[in-house]
């Protein structure tokens, strides 16, 4: 498994793709490590856009892509995915996103052209107002009510076949955390020994996975100028329990965005109990190097937002 480059990628010409003439074209640095597209910021004579193209000819040997792949079958390779989830995405949310407009085969690549969004990139989830952190959580409860007896690829938001039955979750999210902690983590092996037991004998129920983008970070969000968020990158929506993301936001909030998002969550549906699923996601989103390489006892003992019946706010499960 290995990172897919094409050494000629900064040469090529996208004028073929577009009937009007190429003002400018350029090609973005990755705004994250692992990006799995090129983009390019284009200027016809017509209008602005953005395209993509896979930088991956399959998942790379890394602990992220590796267990995406393996528990959701994140394959980035083909763009149908992003076209499915983001016509599914249209019809659920509110939350802006740039429109898909065109998807075309070239140079032996896969092109998509997509809508061009005004704002400047959001670095902290603190930069945005309690207003804008409601609609973000408006926006999870949405989609965290949408429920689906399969888990995995999101194709499964076109055609349930394509998933997983749920029944298997747990089984799949062991043996993928097996193989991550074997293959990438072998001197930290004692941090996955009781998930095991955990699993076998009282595993937390769960009847339905929901869409959950599970690269949710601020970069993946612009701020346009009325101080609203825009999801610009949405090709890691996948199908899993919705505890699984809420989990992941406790690492990317403070106390104050933590409020404002469960207040737009608690304005659609009460937040769902994550409790019983904590530690066994926060084992696997520490492995999947959710947020880089944080001492596996900190990462632990993170501050819990989204538990009211928890009374140490500094950390512990």
């Amino acid at each position: 498994m290995h990172t897919y480059h094409d050494p000629l990628i900064a040469t090529l010409s996208l004028q073929p793709l577009f009937s009007a003439p190429v003002i400018s074209q350029d090609l973005l640095s990755p705004r994250h490590p692992g990006q799995a597209n090129y983009i390019w910021d284009v200027h016809t004579e017509r209008r602005r856009i953005i395209v993509r193209s896979p930088r991956f000819s399959f998942p790379p040997d890394e602990d992220f892509w590796q267990g995406a792949w393996r528990l959701f079958e994140a394959n980035t390779t083909r763009l149908q995915r992003l076209e499915v989830i983001d016509a599914w995405l249209k019809s659920h949310t509110p939350m802006k996103f740039p429109a898909i407009l065109d998807h075309i085969k070239y140079h032996g690549r896969e092109f998509l052209i997509m809508e061009h969004q005004k704002g400047r990139a959001l670095t902290d989830f603190g930069q945005l107002s309690d207003a804008a952190l409601r609609l973000l959580g408006e926006h999870l409860a949405r989609l965290h009510g949408q429920r689906f007896a399969v888990f995995g690829s999101p194709l499964a938001l076109q055609d349930v076949k394509a998933g997983q039955p749920i029944s298997q979750f747990w089984s799949r999210t062991y043996a993928t955390i097996k193989y991550l902690a074997n293959r990438y983590y072998r001197d930290d092996a004692n941090a996955i020994g009781w998930v095991k037991e955990t699993l076998e004998i009282s595993p937390p129920p769960v009847s339905w996975a929901s869409p959950v983008l599970i690269d949710m970070d601020p970069s993946q969000f612009l701020l346009n100028q009325n101080g609203e968020p825009i999801l610009v990158d949405t090709e890691l929506y996948v199908l899993a329990p919705p505890q699984l993301e809420l989990c992941a936001m406790e690492y990317l909030l403070g106390e104050r965005e933590a409020q404002a998002v469960a207040k737009g969550y608690q304005g659609i549906a009460p937040l769902p109990p994550l409790k019983p699923f904590r530690p066994i996601f926060r084992v696997l989103l520490r492995l999947l190097s959710f947020q880089g390489d944080i001492d596996w006892e900190k990462w632990m003992r993170w501050p819990i937002w989204f538990e009211p019946l928890s009374t140490n706010k500094s950390g512990g499960l």
